[in-house]
C-alpha cells in the first residue's frame, strides 16, 4: 500500500523490514517476557515440538536507531532490512531465560506446532550496513538480561506480578532490576496509562467529573444535524 502511493502519487517514503524485536517493556505475550513471567511463577514454558525453529533477534533500541537512520539518510522509495545476524531457536531462548532465573529445565513443556509454522526468519541487512553505516550496538546477552530483568516486574495483565515481589538475590543471572513502568491511576472506569498529568493531579471527585463528563458542545456530525433540524422546526 505504501509503495503503491509512492509509485502512483510520488509520496516520499522509505520502508524498513525488521527481524524479531525484543527488549524491556515488551508486552508479556511475546516469547521472552512470556517465558520470564511464567518461569518466575514456576509455570511451564510452552515450547513448540519443532523447537529448533530459528529467529533473528534485534534489540528495540537498535531497531529505533535503524528507523532514525533510514529517515535521515535513506534513499526515497527504497526498502532497508534491519537485522543483527544473531539467530536463536525457541529452545535456546527458553534455556537462556531459565539459566538467568536459576530455574530447572524441567519447566519446558512441549506443545503441538502451529499449522504452517516457519522454520527460519532471517534478513539480509547488508544494504543498511553498507549504504547507511548502521550496525546493531546492543549485544544479545546484554539485551536479554535487560528484558528478563524487567519482565518479572509485570504480570500477564500489565500489573506487578505477585510472583515477582522478591529480592534479586533469588536469581543469580540478574544483579539489578531496571525501573518498572509507571502505570496510570484509574479514573472512574477508564485507565489512563503512562500519563504524567494523571499521576501529577490529585484524583479528586471534581477533577474526575471534569475529565469524564461529555463535552458541553458536542461536535459529532449526527448531533449537529439534529440541532439544525430542531432549529428549522422552531422557525416553522
Amino acid at each position: 500500500m505504501v509503495r503503491a502511493y509512492h509509485e502512483t502519487f510520488g509520496l516520499p517514503i522509505t520502508i524498513t523490514n525488521c527481524a524479531n524485536t525484543y527488549g524491556p517493556f515488551q508486552f508479556p505475550e511475546k516469547v521472552i517476557p512470556l517465558f520470564a513471567t511464567r518461569a518466575l511463577c514456576d509455570r511451564p514454558l510452552p515450547v513448540y515440538a519443532s523447537s529448533q525453529n530459528r529467529r533473528e533477534w534485534v534489540h528495540v533500541l537498535d531497531h529505533c536507531r535503524a528507523i532514525e537512520t533510514v529517515i535521515e539518510r535513506g534513499l526515497e522509495g527504497e526498502t532497508y532490512h534491519v537485522g543483527s545476524g544473531v539467530e536463536k531457536s525457541v529452545a535456546q531462548i527458553a534455556d537462556l531465560v531459565l539459566d538467568l532465573l536459576g530455574k530447572p529445565g524441567s519447566l519446558k513443556l512441549t506443545v503441538p506446532d502451529r499449522p504452517g509454522h516457519e522454520r527460519r526468519h532471517a534478513l539480509d541487512w547488508t544494504r543498511i550496513r553498507r549504504e547507511l553505516g548502521w550496525r546493531p550496538e546492543v549485544n544479545f546477552d546484554q539485551g536479554l538480561v535487560e528484558t528478563v530483568g524487567w519482565s518479572p516486574t509485570i504480570g500477564a495483565g500489565g500489573s506487578r506480578s505477585s510472583c515477582a515481589r522478591r529480592s534479586t538475590r533469588r536469581w543469580p543471572g540478574i544483579t539489578e532490576w531496571p525501573p518498572r513502568a509507571r502505570l496510570g491511576r484509574r479514573v472512574g472506569r477508564s485507565r489512563c496509562a503512562n500519563r504524567a498529568s494523571v499521576e501529577a493531579r490529585p484524583a479528586t471527585r471534581s477533577w474526575r467529573h471534569r475529565v469524564l463528563r461529555r463535552p458541553r458542545y458536542d461536535r459529532r456530525p449526527e448531533t449537529q444535524w439534529r440541532r439544525v433540524q430542531s432549529r428549522a422546526r422552531s422557525k416553522d
